[in-house]
């Protein structure tokens, strides 16, 4: 369940130790899957830490069920949309992904900024190394 569970994680620089909560990004939902992994979890944290918290409450009093009826998406666009100009040049991003197979467990940290591009750098990787069969 999104924003389920939360517990704090030590995120790297410049974010630091923060509530972050379970949430199930398809990749990590494959995990076990495509790498034979056991367990699989990825933590989320917004920024500001407050939006987490109020997130996991939102979703504990069940209101997915509220937020999918008609104009309600509308109205969380423009609370969204003053939330991003309020907190405009406050966009650090933070990871750690934790994936455990038979004995062996791996971690992985990566911090920054502009989340988006970091995302679109990693997939090209990924891709150039399929290419030349790495």
């Amino acid at each position: 369940m999104p924003f389920s569970e939360g517990a704090v994680v030590e995120f790297p620089e410049p974010i630091g130790p923060r509530e972050a909560y379970l949430f199930p990004w398809s990749d990590v939902v494959y995990y076990p899957k495509t790498l034979g992994a056991q367990t699989s979890l990825r933590r989320f944290a917004l920024e500001p830490a407050w939006a987490g918290r109020l997130a996991s409450g939102l979703v504990r009093a069940g209101a997915r069920r509220w937020l999918a009826r008609p104009g309600v998406a509308q109205g969380n666009r423009s609370v969204i949309d003053r939330l991003k100009r309020r907190y405009r040049g406050r966009d650090p991003f933070a990871l750690v992904v934790t994936v455990e197979a038979e004995r062996r467990s791996m971690k992985m940290r990566l911090a920054g900024r502009h989340q988006a591009d970091a995302t679109a750098d990693g997939a090209a990787a990924i891709a150039r190394a399929l290419l030349d069969g790495g």
